[in-house]
């Protein structure tokens, strides 16, 4: 993250806070009130939020996490404080509720302050979705649940500051409630994550704030806009990057590709399949001399609505050389946003075991069966699950070697989390 977009995360977690001050401690009447809140809606969503998370932490529990949170240490440490200190905060806030143990509801307010928010604050420019939204998002419950929790340490375990705190954490687990709704019932395909993201803040901001909580979300959104523009100043490009749905799959615009290939080869092509690829390589390849130019290749990518980090990735790997053959082409272009899609589609429940799994994904990643797979190849990847282009650049870094490339025993050993991760069902969380 660029000095400029932490100088502009700050103010805006700052201006979140102040606006909470207002709302909760300037305008209300500063009545100590020492009675749980037993509203039907309370309850109710107190109800859902349990049973959501206990699912939610079993799915984390036995599914291979995102390989973005595991192949460095730094990220290991970040997700193992994010998971510990909010199931905990979870557990131990229903039981000093219930108990109304003052002690009890400071320890979740520790737990909320020094490891849940922290950790938040670390993943969250790693943040899916449309990035202008989800992002500031993010920062706004952050914000309010690291309010809430100061206040609970201050006011001794206050019966109101607990369920402000405990509330503004359900946050994450109504997200992903909604993303199941949604993912079962196929809405929003290309821009889900977004959606319940704002849907989840709707959902707990109202215990927290009261009835203003939805201006609160607009004002939010607006100062980020204002902030992005006056003190991050992106480029055209990097603003039109920054509202696109960042999903798996989302580095390529799935339907300016359909409507490139459609009007000059008369198909959409929509399979990623080799066959497919060789259609279009060979549509590319004006002069037949079995290499695309580079420039043709830029050109490509901007026709296609390619983001930011896939074209300077490209250009980083390639921008120097004559050109690219069929296997680059189809591994770093016509592949990417596809790369899961086929990884998942191919993959069968009977691979049980860790080496039939990392073959599978191996054997899918070498589309040339030359037996080593270019770790640009997996640059490509990493981009299409949300990572930003300096992180998979650190990763390849750590990984690739001087020859950039891995063979299958290489794969297999330094890759774990990539293989584990890929060779999995598609999943809504």
């Amino acid at each position: 993250m660029s000095t400029k977009m932490r100088a502009a995360s700050v103010i805006l977690f700052l201006g979140v806070m102040g606006s909470i001050f207002f709302l909760l401690d300037v305008l209300p009447d500063n009545e100590v009130v020492t009675t749980r809140n037993t509203s039907l809606g309370f309850l109710l969503a107190g109800v859902i939020a349990i049973f959501g998370n206990v699912f939610i932490i079993r799915f984390h529990a036995t599914e291979p996490h995102h390989p973005k949170f595991v192949l460095m240490k730094n990220r290991i440490t970040s997700i193992r404080i994010h998971a510990l200190s909010g199931s905990l905060e979870v557990v131990l806030g229903v039981v000093a509720w219930v108990t109304q143990n003052t002690t009890l509801a400071i320890v979740v307010g520790c737990l909320a302050i020094f490891g849940h928010v922290p950790s938040s604050l670390y993943q969250a420019p790693g943040a899916f979705g449309s990035k202008g939204l989800t992002y500031p998002a993010y920062l706004g419950v952050i914000a309010t649940h690291f309010y809430c929790a100061v206040r609970l340490v201050m006011e001794d375990g206050n019966i109101v500051w607990l369920e402000r705190t405990w509330m503004a954490l359900q946050a994450y687990a109504f997200m992903r409630i909604y993303g199941y709704f949604l993912y079962k019932v196929g809405a929003f395909s290309q821009g889900g994550y977004t959606v319940r993201m704002l849907l989840a803040g709707a959902t707990v901001l109202p215990f927290i704030l009261g009835p203003e909580s939805p201006l609160l979300m607009m004002l939010i959104l607006l100062a980020w806009t204002v902030l992005m523009k006056t003190i991050v100043k992106p480029t055209a490009a990097q603003w039109s990057d920054l509202f696109d749905e960042k999903e798996r799959g989302s580095i390529i615009d799935s339907n300016l590709r359909a409507l490139w290939t459609q009007k000059n080869m008369g198909s959409s092509l929509d399979s990623p399949s080799k066959e497919n690829a060789r259609a279009v390589f060979d549509y590319l390849d004006v002069d037949k001399s079995g290499s695309l130019k580079i420039s043709e290749m830029e050109n490509l990518l901007n026709e296609w609505g390619a983001n930011t980090d896939v074209k300077e990735s490209f250009m980083s790997n390639f921008g120097k050389s004559n050109g690219i053959d069929f296997g680059t082409f189809t591994s770093t272009i016509w592949l990417s946003g596809r790369a899961q899609e086929v990884l998942s589609k191919e993959a069968s429940s009977h691979m049980q075991t860790p080496a039939e799994k990392s073959k599978f994904v191996f054997n899918q990643l070498d589309i040339d069966e030359s037996g080593f797979i270019e770790m640009v190849e997996i640059e490509m990847l990493l981009l299409e699950w949300g990572l930003d282009s300096r992180e998979a650049h650190r990763y390849i870094s750590k990984f690739g070697g001087a020859d950039k490339r891995l063979d299958y025993a290489e794969f297999h050993s330094k890759l774990s989390p990539i293989w584990e991760f890929a060779s999995k069902p598609k999943s809504f969380l």
